[in-house]
């Protein structure tokens, strides 16, 4: 072994000797490193490390989910597809299309970083800039990667609570084509189409699908919700790449999404509607030299959000409301792998990007006489320089560690690092994993520039005066900086049929971006701690049943103000069975437990408690040929009802039946 590579490994020895909780930082955390049907896992995965590695020597937390199960289990949206992900909660503000919001282990739902093909598809024009995955159609997906645990070191300001990365669909082989349609209920209707094929000199995968629905009234019952509120999303998925030499290869790829919903702005409106078109694409270029010892990636990527809200007064609400949300984002990365002996790889790289928000927007309420007006155009530079060194003991020891500088035009420069090791005990199998890390969440354009004017009405003896308030950002805004630790420990059991893991995980943030006092404006004050437990078990005690279940446990506190955060249930549960009566056929049962959580109350605004509930989906698919397939699905099976969050419905029992075919 040579010398550097035995230092590595003593250094990756003592790193997991010293993740413990009782060291003097913060308690640990941790997470196994995949929870999905292990028979339709890939065997490689590319978010942790930017480059393609098997998953066994990832030592962070990571969830992969695949192509086979997504369509195992009819999932229709990556909101459907993250729900049973160990750590996430995912909530949503009504049925299909309706506002959906991501906490990663107790975190900030603008916490968490997706990437579709490494394109940063969050929103720059919506405070925090984050993503709503609501409109993210399952077609075109061929696995999405969950990594949990501060990712700041390869992927910079928003990645402090974890990072999502949806990989599309490539076409190697014969031409095969595909097409698939589905009804079901709330009149919801979804077809789609899709072509892929092609060698190593030109591959292709071309996939589109059309959804609407007459959907539920996003307005909860007590609060006068009895109107529907329609959704349809049109998307485009396209992918083509090419080797057009020996270590020289391109890939051009893109999304384009299109789609309106009814909107209840806060109470029940007939007219209030909103279109969104997101765009994103990506081209980059590879070149591999040295017979593979020296691999680059030089890319390209446009992010581009347009949204637009209508509402015309009528005999239900007086207001009109005219707005526009204009968010886009171009960016540049370079990225290295260098591999100069064999259980070593360096990995480094430099990236830019330019950010730009346009915002405008008026609103009128003749009945009561409050307006408000919004006028924000502003654009914003940052770039990063980051290295990574990634490297393997045998099949025992496993690790990386890294660091990153980030420089942005308004806040200035901020370092990040992570270190990460796992052990594997030869003849037990016996797993443990640990590391530490720091993240940083920039302050939005929004949050440093936006600018809004209200005036507020009030009667006072008789007399209706109107007041005029300013809401604006601040340029002085830090950025949100987090420690973060994990520490797990996996075990195989039964031969192999069978793994249980726990992994104990805590982050500390300060810095957090709040509204001041006076709420005109923001500032850096909050302290927020979250730390908990995430257990699984997977059992596969016979050929054609296998068991997945997963508990985690999160107490998730804001430390300035001694309270709880909401929407954070200190108890999120999956139980997932999965059986092949056939050789043809699948059925799936699973059922997912959100626990007594705080939230703020839709009325008074008041904090609240609210009780836990239980969701049950079962799914099925019956292969009729080598073309043909029929497949349902019933969601909420026991009708339950609850509120999540406060004052918005969710949907009720539904069945969902569809036919497909492949040439």
């Amino acid at each position: 072994m040579r010398p550097l590579s035995t230092l590595a490994c003593l250094s990756l020895l003592l790193t997991q000797l010293g993740a413990n909780p009782a060291s003097a930082e913060p308690a640990t955390s941790d997470a196994p490193a995949a929870t999905s049907n292990e028979a339709a896992l890939p065997d490689v995965a590319l978010s942790a490390h930017r480059r393609e590695t098997p998953i066994e020597q990832i030592t962070g937390s990571v969830t992969v989910i695949g192509r086979a199960e997504i369509e195992r289990r009819g999932w229709r949206t990556l909101t459907d597809v993250l729900n049973e992900v160990p750590g996430l909660q995912v909530v949503q503000a009504g049925g299909l299309g309706a506002q959906t919001s991501i906490f990663t282990r107790g975190t900030e739902s603008d916490h968490t970083l997706i990437l579709i093909d490494g394109i940063e598809v969050g929103d720059p024009s919506i405070p925090g800039g984050v993503f709503d995955p609501s409109h993210m159609l399952t077609i075109g997906i061929e696995r999405v990667e969950i990594l949990r645990g501060p990712q700041a070191t390869m992927y910079g300001s928003d990645a402090l609570g974890g990072v999502i990365q949806i990989v599309s669909r490539t076409g190697r082989g014969p031409t095969r084509a595909n097409a698939w349609a589905e009804a079901g209920g709330f009149n919801t209707l979804q077809q789609a189409v899709g072509v892929r094929g092609g060698d190593r000199a030109f591959d292709y995968s071309l996939d589109y699908s059309n959804l609407s629905t007459s959907g539920i009234s996003t307005v909860g019952k007590r609060l006068g919700g009895r109107e529907d509120d329609g959704y349809g999303n049109r998307t485009l998925s396209a992918r083509f790449g090419s080797e057009v030499a020996d270590g020289i290869g391109f890939t051009v790829l893109g999304r384009l999404v299109d789609s309106d919903r009814d909107l209840d702005p806060f109470v029940e409106d007939r007219d209030a509607r909103e279109t969104s078109r997101q765009l994103y694409a990506r081209a980059e270029g590879r070149l591999s030299l040295f017979d593979g010892i020296w691999q680059q990636k030089l890319g390209i990527a446009i992010t581009d959000h347009d949204r637009k809200l209508s509402n015309d007064a009528d005999d239900v609400s007086a207001r009109t409301e005219k707005s526009t949300w204009d968010g886009s984002r171009l960016k540049l990365d370079w990225i290295h792998h260098l591999q100069l002996v064999a259980d070593q790889t360096t990995t480094f790289g430099f990236e830019t990007k330019r950010e730009t928000i346009r915002a405008r927007g008026d609103s009128f309420n003749p009945a009561t006489l409050d307006a408000s007006m919004t006028r924000t155009h502003a654009s914003g530079r940052s770039s990063a320089a980051f290295v990574q060194q990634q490297f393997t003991c045998g099949d025992r020891v496993f690790g990386s560690f890294g660091g990153r500088l980030d420089h942005h035009d308004e806040f200035g420069s901020h370092l990040t690092y992570r270190a990460n090791s796992a052990y594997v005990h030869p003849s037990t199998g016996t797993r443990i994993h640990g590391g530490f890390g720091t993240g940083f969440k920039a302050p939005t354009l929004d949050d440093l520039f936006g600018s809004s004017i209200f005036e507020v009405a009030s009667e006072r003896e008789g007399v209706v005066e109107t007041y005029p308030s300013t809401f604006s950002g601040n340029p002085a805004l830090q950025p949100e900086k987090s420690r973060s630790f994990e520490i797990g420990i996996e075990q195989p059991f039964l031969d192999g049929r069978a793994r249980a893991g726990v992994t104990l995980f805590q982050n500390r943030i300060r810095n957090l971006i709040q509204a001041n006092s006076g709420f005109d404006s923001l500032e850096n004050v909050g302290r927020v701690k979250t730390e908990g437990v995430e257990s699984t078990l997977t059992l596969n005690l016979h050929p054609r049943i296998s068991i997945r279940a997963n508990h985690t446990y999160t107490m998730a506190e804001n430390q300035s103000g001694d309270e709880d955060l909401l929407r954070r249930p200190a108890h999120m549960a999956t139980l997932v069975v999965e059986g092949r009566p056939t050789d043809a056929s699948t059925l799936t049962w699973s059922t997912v437990y959100t626990g007594h959580r705080k939230d703020g109350d839709a009325i008074t605004f008041e904090r609240v408690s609210r009780p836990g509930y239980a969701l049950t989906n079962v799914a099925a698919t019956l292969q009729i040929d080598e073309h043909w397939k029929l497949f349902g699905r019933i969601d909420n099976l026991f009708d339950r009802k609850y509120d999540d969050p406060e004052g918005f419905s969710s949907s009720g029992l539904a069945g969902y039946f569809g036919v497909s075919s492949e040439y």
